[in-house]
């Protein structure tokens, strides 16, 4: 299986951690979860992640890998 081209991928990619981030939350504030450091450091990376993922998807390259 191949992955489709890269601009595609990163969108998917930020999809992901939007859908991961707002469990996370919805879990937090809706079911009254409180979420260990552990939790919340992966949050803060799973963000970074999806970041760059995001930069990287809006970025315009002339070169197709």
């Amino acid at each position: 299986m191949t992955l489709p081209n890269p601009r595609l991928t990163n969108y998917l990619m930020v999809f992901s951690v939007t859908c991961l981030m707002s469990y996370g939350l919805y879990t937090q504030y809706v079911d009254g979860l409180i979420p260990c450091p552990l939790c919340m450091t992966q949050r803060i990376f799973y963000c970074l992640f999806g970041a760059v993922a995001f930069i990287a998807a809006i970025h315009s390259s002339r070169f197709n890998i």
